[in-house]
C-alpha cells in the first residue's frame, strides 16, 4: 500500500507554495515604487513611506537598525554582503526581540542580498533574525548571510515562522553563529505549528548552536531539501510534536547532507522524527559523522501518548553514526527501504547496530515495520546489520527481505528478537571491496 499521497502533498505544499510567491512577484513586477533607504533616517521610515500597495526598498551598501514590515508586497533589496540589517543589544541583556519582523497579515514580503546579524550573547534571551508572525504568509527570504557583528555574538533564533505564519519560501541562505547549546535557543531555522513552507539549498555551519532546522508542534506540508548541514550540538532536523499538539505531518526530507554533529545536551540523532508525527518521508539524504543515531523515528513511551507512526525512510546513505544508523524505537507501521548503513557504533564498538529496531518502554513495542531492500554493513565497530531487539515487549511482524546484511563485531548479520518476524530472502554475509572512508 502507498501511503504516500505525493499529489495531494504537491497540491497542498509545493505547487500551493510556489504558487502564491509566484503571484506576489507578478504583483510585485506591476509596482512601480522603488526608494533608496538611505533617503530616509532610518531603514523603518523608508519602509513606512511606502504605498499600501507595496514596493521595493534598495539598502545600499552600509549598516541599518531593525525593522518591522506590515504591509504586502514589500521588498528588501540589499547590495550584498555590503548591507547589514542589525539590532543593538539593549541594556544588560543583549538581544531581546527581533532583527527583521513581518506581522500584520503581510503577504509576498522578500529579503533579499544582504546581511542580518544579531548582537546576542547569551542564550536565555531571544533574539529572532527574522520574526514571521502576525498571520504574515508567502514570504521570501533568499540570499542572505546570517550570524553575528562580532566572532562571539549572533540571534538565537535566526529564522522563525510561528503559528500565524505559513507558506513562506526559504532558500539560498547562509547561516552561522546561532547562539546556543540548550534549552534556550540555538535555531537556524524554528518552523513553529507552521505548514507549506519550503526550505530548500541553504548552507548551514553552527558550533554553538542546538538545532539547523526544527519542524515544532505540530507543522505539516513543508519542504526541506537540498540543504548542507553542519554541526550543531543536538539533532540537526528535527520533526516534534508534543501529544497536546497538532501531528507534524505529511513533511519532505529530501536529498539533505548533514555532517560533523557533535552530542550535546538532548541529541538523539542527526534526523530525529517523534512523539506526535506520522507520514513523513525521510528519503536521498545524506548522514556523515554524526555523534549519535543518523535517523530515528521514535514513538512516545507513554501510556497514552501518541505513537510517530507510518513514517518512509527511504533511499539514505548513513556512515560512522556514533551509535545506530537508523533507529526504529517503538513506532509502528514505518517502512526502512533501500538505505545504506555503514559502520555505526563509532562511539561504542560493538554495541549499537547498523539497523535497530526496539520497543520504548512497555506501551510502545515497535509492530509492523517493513525493512526492506537495505544495504548495512560494517565490521570494525558496528555490532550487526539489523537488529530486532527482544523488549519487552518484543516488536512484532517485522518485515525482513531483500536485504543485504554484513557480519559485524557480533559476529551476526541479523540479530532477529522479534516475535513473528517475516522473513524473506536476504544476502547475510555482504562484503563490500571499497567501502566509504573517514
Amino acid at each position: 500500500m502507498n501511503r504516500w499521497l505525493g499529489t495531494n502533498f504537491l497540491a497542498t505544499c509545493g505547487v500551493a507554495t510556489l504558487g502564491a510567491w509566484l503571484g506576489v512577484q507578478s504583483l510585485l513586477a506591476r509596482s512601480p515604487v522603488v526608494i533608496h533607504a538611505n533617503q530616509f533616517s532610518s531603514l523603518q521610515a523608508a519602509v513606512d513611506a511606502l504605498p499600501a500597495g507595496g514596493g521595493e526598498v534598495i539598502l545600499p551598501c552600509g549598516t541599518y537598525g531593525p525593522v518591522t514590515i506590515s504591509e504586502s508586497v514589500v521588498t528588501l533589496m540589499g547590495a550584498g554582503d555590503c548591507t547589514i540589517i542589525t539590532a543593538p543589544p539593549p541594556g544588560g541583556f543583549h538581544g531581546v526581540g527581533a532583527v527583521v519582523t513581518v506581522t500584520n497579515n503581510a503577504t509576498g514580503t522578500v529579503i533579499s542580498n544582504l546581511q542580518i546579524l544579531g548582537q546576542t550573547i547569551v542564550q536565555g534571551k531571544t533574539q529572532r533574525c527574522v520574526y514571521l508572525t502576525g498571520g504574515s504568509t508567502a514570504t521570501t527570504i533568499q540570499q542572505v548571510k546570517f550570524g553575528g557583528t562580532e566572532n562571539f555574538n549572533g540571534c538565537t533564533i535566526q529564522i522563525q515562522a510561528d503559528p500565524t505564519s505559513s507558506r513562506n519560501l526559504i532558500t539560498n541562505n547562509r547561516l552561522t553563529q546561532a547562539i546556543g547549546t540548550r534549552s534556550g535557543g540555538g535555531y537556524g531555522m524554528l518552523i513553529e505549528t507552521s505548514n507549506g513552507n519550503v526550505i530548500t539549498r541553504n548552507v548551514s555551519v553552527q558550533t554553538r548552536g542546538r538545532h539547523h532546522i526544527y519542524l515544532s508542534a505540530g507543522s505539516s506540508f513543508n519542504v526541506v531539501a537540498d540543504n548542507q548541514l553542519t554541526g550543531g550540538t543536538s539533532d540537526q532536523i528535527v520533526i516534534y510534536a508534543l501529544d497536546t499538539q497538532p501531528a507534524g505531518q505529511n513533511n519532505l526530507i529530501e536529498g539533505n547532507v548533514l555532517s560533523g554533529m557533535v552530542k550535546g545536551v538532548g541529541a538523539v540523532a542527526a534526523i530525529h522524527i517523534a512523539d506526535h508525527a506520522a507520514l513523513n518521508r525521510v528519503i536521498g539524504n545524506q548522514v556523515l559523522d554524526s555523534a549519535v543515531t543518523g535517523i530515528e523515528v521514535e514513538a512516545s513511551s507513554a501510556e497514552d501518548g501518541h505513537r510517530a507512526s507510518l513514517n518512509d525512510v527511504e533511499n539514505n546513505e548513513v556512515n560512522f553514526a556514533g551509535q545506530f544508523g537508523i533507529f526504529i524505537l517503538g513506532s509502528p507501521g514505518d517502512i526502512v527501504r533501500g538505505n545504506t548503513v555503514y559502520e555505526a557504533s563509532q562511539s561504542a564498538p560493538g554495541t549499537y547496530a547498523g539497523i535497530g529496531v526496539s520497543p520504548n518502554g512497555q506501551y510502545a513495542s515497535a509492530s509492523d515495520n517493513l525493512v526492506i531492500g537495505n544495504t548495512s554493513y560494517g565490521s570494525a565497530t558496528q555490532r550487526c546489520g539489523l537488529r530486532i531487539d527482544q523488549g519487552p515487549p518484543q516488536p512484532s511482524q517485522t518485515v525482513v527481505t531483500n536485504n543485504r546484511f554484513g557480519v559485524g563485531t557480533s559476529g551476526s548479520a541479523f540479530d532477529n528478537g522479534g516475535l513473528d518476524t517475516v522473513i524473506g530472502a536476504n544476502d547475510l554475509d555482504y562484503q563490500n571491496p571499497d567501502p566509504p572512508q573517514p
